[in-house]
Formats: structure tokens, C-alpha cells, sequence
């Protein structure tokens, strides 16, 4: 359709109500004017009615409260056309009154039958309107239609009058209704030509009109009647139906009808000799044959058309939606076999799609995901016949995994016949949901050492000073005693139970508290050496004289900001872990080495990129569960499960100082290879002083200066004070924070030995600030067997520089008095 005519279509629907009005009262007169000059003359016989056309379009594109106006504007337009023709008032209402009976009959019949606009693009859109419009209204409408011309039942006159406006109002509505409804609609003609048919389109309007003049001009009193010439228009009709879409077909319709009434009510062509009611029949019952089964055959080939657009449009859209999808789409039939694969499948695999056609699918699936697989494709072939599936795939990119949806295709008969199967890549997922696991078990194992900090304040206060005199009294009267006594022995074997009692103290305490002194700069491969070099590690092998050690050390190893000797009892725990782990024959290989990573490493932790300064500890054991593997550090864990010797916090002690000094730490265990621990250490280009050089408790003796010991346990004061006067100080003791407060505004002392945790009355940290403001500049060295690392932290900004663990021996005390009366610096606290 043209775009002028488009143009001119939209002006009038978007034009005010009253002026559509007054343009279909004005098209009514046209119709009415040019029905009255094709009826038969002087029988008045309307052979085609056209204001009835109008007027049943008009209602049906309009909703039915405006229906008012368009059946008022009729009256006057019907009058205007009839009066002049001779055509008396009352006849003309009357025959208007049939009129409105037949079309609001087809309009409202349309309405019930035809949900939403009538287009003819439809079969039974077709049939719905001939039924109602061509065969039903006209029918109702021709009894008061004969009635109006004054004919009564019982005459001669009646039946025959009655079928030809039976047939004069059928052929209307079947030659001209649909051609103005579908020009007027504004529905487009999506079955008419194409770019390429106008051409086509003019060949055969010309040839119809052509052969229509010819048809229906001649003159039939010299010729003859000739009836079966009439459809000789026919297949140019069915050509324009198949060829040229519906506004065509029926404009062509609608040219012949014109024409054949045209000539026949001139009394030419072959119904107009004689110009008689029955040759008038004759003609539109031949048109009606004729017409309606275009009419149906134009909307049959309109429905073909549309249903193979809407199929190639939703082609289109499947195509669009499963080539340009994210999401992988397969088909499958019931034995596994591809029968499609989108592009993205192809991309994703790096096959092209010949190579996959045809193939099963089971080969790309991991060997260990097979029956997983095997068992939802059985899965999908019973009812609801849908699953899902996570499996890994060979990709282009390895292994990787692919989560999958199966839905099956079920057949008329109930059994499914294909699968088809949406893809997505879930592997980042997959790698973020590991992630999350390890940070979930990395904050388990936090709550764990807070869980265990409960546990440890509960009892290390308590258990160092029980363990003070175990370890402190045998010292002493050991260096009272002669050589050969005989006592000497079993007070060394008390002494020794109670160090190793303390060591288990000091790693209970340490799984719940953090270092706060400033670190001093370190070198592994220097601490190690310490470590190998020392009684406690001869003592370990020659508890087991099988295993052989085998170390590495890298002496351009890089610094480390630490505390060495946390770092030595790490390093201690380790190996002692490793060797009690090996049968006879075993082997535990020790290196250090530098790292640099570049990019980050996923290993049993994330490790950030950075320089690294490495301790690897291997052992040729067999190879560790992997569910142990992933609790190898809890506290007691792997005692009780592996069986390893020791206190069972070794390995907890070693993650708590890696992660003190800011490192991170590595796992792996493999059969024929044994366990290997891999800590990382920030690494530091700074120089590294001189190992100390080995002292005795003579090194730190004083010269008579006051020392103050504040300390509630009896036991605490008098091993603290025998110790300090064995190294010539004079000692003065106290049992809390007001009894110090009342000896230090009697008599000044030169430095106070602070307990930290005094259960009654004032703790350590309330006393010391109290004696700090009663004596300015008093120096102090704090002494806990348990303190948190925030008291520890607050002391320090306080002033405090020197803290001392109990339980302590005479080296450790006389150390830490010493270098605070000499304000020597110290890197233990």
C-alpha cells in the first residue's frame, strides 16, 4: 500500500470524531448515488448496494459507544441519495430500516465470532465473516427490506423481491466489505508484493480490466447469450489471491463485481439481455460463486504466508537468541549424541560443529564425572524429565566445570525423543567457592585459637607460678651442692620436668598472644644453623638415630623483621613434627631459599605477590589424608589422629608465629613424595648483626641497687628474691598495689618488678601508673606467666620497655633488671 494512501489513512483515524462522521455520511451518499445508477430500471432492482458496505466497515472499526453517530449520519445521506430518484419518504426510512437491521446484525455477530479486529489474514476470520456478513445479516435483513417496497407475503412479487436483496446485499459485502475494510483498517497487508511484484502487480490489473471490458461490453443481442464466458475472470483472480495479497485479491474482486453490474444494468454483457429479475439473479449468484471462494482462498494464502513468517521470524529469533547466548546450547537424542550444538558450545570446546555432529558426548566428560553424568541422562527420560549437573569438561582451556540443565523432548506418545541442554561455565565459581571455603576454615581456625585463648588465660597464670619453684628451687640448691652430691641428679631431672612443663605452657600461651615489641632483624639460614647446632635438637636425634637429615641453607638468604627466638621454637617444632612422623630409614630434608612471585600463588593459603624469604621442611613419609590435611594445624589434632609425639600444639605454635610475622604458610602431601611445610617470610634487603654471643647469670649482676618485687603469689616473691640477691641486689617484696604504694612513699626504690595480674585489689597496670605518679621516672620490668597482647601493648606506650615470662630462670630475671637499670635496649618485649 502506498505511502500517500498510509498518510491519508492516519490523518482521518486521527481526525476528530464528528469529521469521521461526516466522511462516512459523505462515502454512505457516494454508495447510495452509485447503488440507485446500477439498479435495474424501471423494476428499481438493486443489483450491489455499496452504502451497506460503508456502513458495516465503519461500525466495525469503531468501538461500539460511537456507534450512534455513524447509523444517525446514514438518515440524511440516505434521503439526500433517494428523494431525487423518485423514491418516496416513506419507502426510503424504510429501506433504511432493513439496512440497519442487516448491518448491526453482521456487526454484532463479527464481534461475538472474531475476537479483536477483522482482517482476512486468517481462514476463519474469512469464513466467520461470509457466515455472518454474506449469508446470516443479509437473510434477516431481505424479509423487512421486501416488506419496504410495499410487497406484501402473500403476493407473487414478495419472494422474488426478497432473494434479489437477499443477493444484491451478499454480493456487496462479499465484493466490497473487505476491500474497504482492509483499506480503511490500517492493518498491514504483510502477504502482498514484495519489492519486485509491482510490475507484476500492473501486468495483471490491466489484463483483468482489459478482459473485463471485453467480457462484459459486448453486445449480447447480436451474439448470443454467453454465461460460461463470465469466468474468464477467474484465474486472473486466483492469480492476484496467490500472487498479490488481500487488499489486491479484493480490489480485484471488487473491480469485477463493479463492471459485471456496471454492463449488465446498461443491458450488456452476458446477464443483460432482457435486463430481467431472473438474468439479475442469474448474475449474482454466479458472482457469489465465484467471489467467495477467492475471498477464502486469499485469506488461505494469507494465514500460509503469515504462519511461515511468524516460523521464520521465530527461526530468526531462536537462531539470534542461541548463536549470540552466552550459555552453551546442545541437543542431544536419547543415546547421547549430538544432534545441534551453538556456536558457543563450538567455542567454548574448540571444535567446529561437523566435528561435533554425530558424536557422543561422553568423551568430553572427566572420567571421574561419568556415572554423575550417565545417571541424570537416565534421569531425564523419566518424568519431569528435567536435571541438572555439574560436571568437568575438556574445554580448550582443560578441564574445567560446566553446570548443565537437561530438559527432554517428549513425543505425542509419551517418550522422550531428544534432550536438549543449556551450559553455563561455572569454574570461576567453582575457584570462588574454594576461596570462600578457605576463608571460612582460615576463620574457623581464628575462632579455634580464641576458643583456646580461653583456655590458656584460665590456667598459665596459675600453672607458671606452681611451675616457678619446680624450676627455680632446684637451680638454686644445685649451685649450692657439690659436684659429686647425690642429689644433684634428681634435682636436674626435677628441673628438667619442669622446663618441659613450662614449654608446654609457653605454647598454650602463645596460640592466644600476638607479639607487640618492635621485631629485630633476622636470618633464617642463621637461626636454623642455631637451631641444628643445639642440645635440644642432638637430644631429638639421637632419639631416633634411623632418621637422616639432610640440610640447605641459602647464605644470601634475605632478611626478616622477627623474633628469633619464636622463630627457633617454629623451626624446632617443625622438625620435631617431621622426624617423629618417619619410620626407620626416613628422610627430612631442611632449605631456605629466596622467592619472588610475580602474580599471586593459590596454594593451602593465597600467598600476595612480593620477595619471600622461604623455609621448606620435607619429610619422605607417606602421604597425609587430605581430611587431615585440612585440620593438620588445630590444636591436639594430630596427636590424636596421626599419632605424633609432642605437646600436640607444635604445628598450631608454627601457624601462629608464621602468621605473627606476617608470612604465609603451604602444605602439600603426595604419595612416594612425603608432606613438605613451606613458610613464607617477607623478605628485607637490611643487615643482619652477629648472633649473641652465650652469657651466665654473672654477666648481669648489680651493685646493691633497691629492687622492689610486687607479686601475689608467696612462692613468686621469695624464688624473685633470692634469685635478684643472688646476683647482689638488695630485694624488698609486697603482696599487691597498695602495700607498694605504702613501701614506695616510705622508701624510693630504683626498680620495681611488676606482676601483671593481681586478682584482688589493683592489677599491674593500674599500680604502675599510680607508682609512676608518686616516683617520675621509675624504671620497671613487667613479669606475667600470661598477658594479653593489647596490656602488653598499652605498657609499652606507657614507658614500660622490658617484660619477662614466667616462669624465669636467674639468666632471664638478671637480664631484664640489668639492661633496665643500663638502659640497654631490649628486643624482648
Amino acid at each position: 500500500m502506498g505511502r500517500w494512501w498510509c498518510n491519508v489513512r492516519s490523518r482521518v483515524a486521527d481526525s476528530p470524531y464528528m469529521v469521521r462522521v461526516l466522511v462516512v455520511g459523505l462515502l454512505y451518499y457516494c454508495g447510495a448515488r452509485l447503488g440507485l445508477y446500477l439498479s435495474f430500471q424501471p423494476s428499481n432492482i438493486g443489483a450491489l448496494w455499496p452504502p451497506n458496505a460503508v456502513l458495516l466497515v465503519a461500525l466495525l472499526l469503531q468501538p461500539r459507544r460511537r456507534w450512534w453517530g455513524y447509523l444517525l449520519v446514514a438518515l440524511p445521506a440516505e434521503l439526500a441519495a433517494d428523494l431525487p430518484c423518485g423514491i418516496s419518504l416513506h419507502e426510503s426510512v424504510l429501506f433504511l430500516m432493513a439496512d440497519y437491521v442487516e448491518v448491526l446484525t453482521a456487526a454484532l455477530l463479527l464481534g461475538v465470532v472474531v475476537p479483536g479486529p477483522l482482517r482476512f489474514n486468517r481462514l476463519r476470520e474469512t469464513m466467520a465473516f461470509v457466515a455472518s456478513a454474506v449469508v446470516v445479516a443479509p437473510f434477516v435483513a431481505a424479509f423487512p427490506g421486501a416488506l419496504a417496497g410495499g410487497f406484501d407475503v402473500a403476493s407473487a412479487e414478495f419472494w422474488p423481491r426478497a432473494h434479489s436483496w437477499f443477493l444484491s446485499d451478499a454480493l456487496t459485502h462479499i465484493a466490497v466489505t473487505p476491500f474497504l475494510l482492509l483499506l480503511f483498517g490500517g492493518a498491514e497487508d504483510e502477504s502482498g508484493p514484495e519489492g519486485g511484484r509491482t510490475a507484476e502487480c500492473a501486468a495483471l490489473g490491466v489484463l483483468l480490466i482489459i478482459g473485463c471490458l471485453v467480457l462484459f461490453g459486448r453486445d449480447v443481442s447480436s451474439h448470443g447469450e454467453f454465461h460460461s464466458l463470465f469466468y474468464l475472470p477467474v484465474p486472473m483472480l486466483v492469480w492476484a489471491a496467490v500472487r498479490m495479497g488481500r487488499t489486491y485479491s479484493f480490489g480485484c474482486m471488487c473491480t469485477v463485481a463493479l463492471l459485471a453490474v456496471w454492463y449488465a444494468a446498461q443491458g450488456r454483457g452476458p446477464f443483460g439481455h432482457g435486463v430481467q429479475a431472473g438474468c439479475v439473479m442469474d448474475m449474482q449468484v454466479a458472482l457469489l460463486l465465484s467471489l467467495t471462494p477467492i475471498a477464502m482462498l486469499a485469506s488461505l494464502i494469507a494465514e500460509h504466508h503469515n504462519t511461515a513468517r511468524e516460523l521464520r521470524d521465530s527461526e530468526e529469533k531462536y537462531r539470534l537468541l542461541v548463536d549470540h547466548a552466552g550459555d552453551m546450547v546442545v541437543k542431544m537424542d536419547r543415546s547421547g549424541q549430538f544432534l545441534y550444538v551453538s556456536p558457543e558450545y563450538c567455542r567454548v570446546y574448540g571444535k567446529s560443529e561437523s566435528e561435533l555432529l554425530g558424536q557422543a558426548h561422553m568423551p568430553l566428560v572427566h572420567d571421574d564425572d561419568h556415572a554423575q553424568t550417565e545417571a541424570a541422562m537416565g534421569d531425564v527420560l523419566s518424568p519431569p524429565h528435567r536435571c541438572y549437573l555439574e560436571q568437568r569438561s575438556a574445554t580448550v582451556r582443560g578441564w574445567q566445570w560446566i553446570a548443565w540443565r537437561y530438559t527432554g523432548i517428549v513425543s505425542d506418545k509419551g517418550s522422550v525423543e531428544s534432550i536438549v541442554g543449556v551450559g553455563r561455565n561455572i569454574d570461576s565459581l567453582k575457584a570462588a567457592e574454594g576461596e570462600r571455603q578457605s576463608l571460612l576454615r582460615r576463620l574457623g581456625q581464628s575462632e579455634k585459637m580464641e576458643a583456646l585463648n580461653l583456655l590458656a588465660g584460665g590456667v598459665a597464670h596459675d600453672l607458671n607460678n606452681i611451675l616457678s619453684g619446680i624450676i627455680t628451687y632446684p637451680d638454686l640448691l644445685l649451685m649450692d651442692l657439690p659436684e659429686d652430691s647425690n642429689l644433684r641428679e634428681p634435682l636436674e631431672a626435677i628441673r628438667n620436668s619442669g622446663f618441659r612443663a613450662a614449654a608446654v605452657v609457653r605454647d598454650m600461651v602463645g596460640l592466644s598472644r600476638r607479639r607487640s615489641a618492635p621485631w629485630i632483624p633476622g636470618n633464617l639460614s642463621r637461626i636454623l644453623t642455631e637451631y641444628l647446632g643445639s642440645s635440644e635438637h642432638e637430644g631429638l636425634m639421637a632419639r631416633f638415630p634411623e632418621v637422616e637429615l639432610v640440610a640447605d641453607l641459602d647464605a644470601g638468604i634475605l632478611g626478616v623483621s622477627c623474633d628469633p627466638l619464636h622463630l627457633r621454637k617454629a623451626i624446632g617444632n617443625l622438625i620435631l613434627n617431621a622426624v617423629e612422623t618417619l619410620s626407620p630409614g626416613g628422610r627430612v630434608t631442611v632449605k631456605t631459599e629466596n622467592r619472588y612471585i610475580e602474580n599471586g600463588l593459590v596454594a593451602y593459603e593465597s600467598i600476595p605477590a612480593g620477595e619471600y624469604a622461604v623455609l621448606v621442611v620435607s619429610d619422605s613419609a607417606g602421604e597425609v589424608a587430605a581430611e587431615d590435611l585440612t585440620r593438620i594445624f588445630d590444636p591436639f589434632y594430630t596427636r590424636k589422629v596421626l599419632g605424633w609425639g609432642g605437646t600436640g600444639l607444635g604445628l598450631t605454635v608454627v601457624w601462629n608465629v608464621v602468621h605473627d610475622h606476617g608470612g604465609f604458610i603451604d602444605v602439600t602431601s603426595r604419595v612416594g613424595e612425603g608432606t613438605t611445610f613451606t613458610l613464607y617470610f617477607p623478605g628485607q634487603r637490611m643487615a643482619i648483626p652477629d648472633a649473641s654471643e652465650v652469657v651466665s647469670s654473672r654477666d648481669y649482676e648489680g651493685d646493691g641497687e633497691h629492687v622492689l618485687v610486687v607479686d601475689d603469689e608467696p612462692a613468686q616473691r621469695d624464688i624473685a628474691q633470692h634469685l635478684l640477691q643472688r646476683l647482689m641486689y638488695r630485694v624488698d617484696t609486697v603482696d599487691s598495689g597498695m602495700a607498694a604504694l605504702k613501701h614506695l612513699q616510705s622508701q624510693p626504690v630504683d626498680l620495681v618488678i611488676l606482676d601483671m595480674i593481681m586478682p584482688s585489689g589493683m592489677d599491674g597496670q593500674e599500680t604502675y601508673a599510680k607508682l609512676v605518679d608518686l616516683q617520675p621516672g621509675l624504671k620497671v620490668v613487667v613479669a606475667s606467666g600470661f598477658a594479653t597482647m593489647d596490656t602488653i601493648e598499652e605498657m609499652r606506650r606507657s614507658g614500660v620497655t622490658h617484660y619477662v615470662e614466667k616462669p624465669y630462670t636467674m639468666v632471664s630475671l638478671g637480664r631484664a633488671v640489668y639492661e633496665v637499670l643500663h638502659q640497654i635496649p631490649s628486643g624482648s618485649v
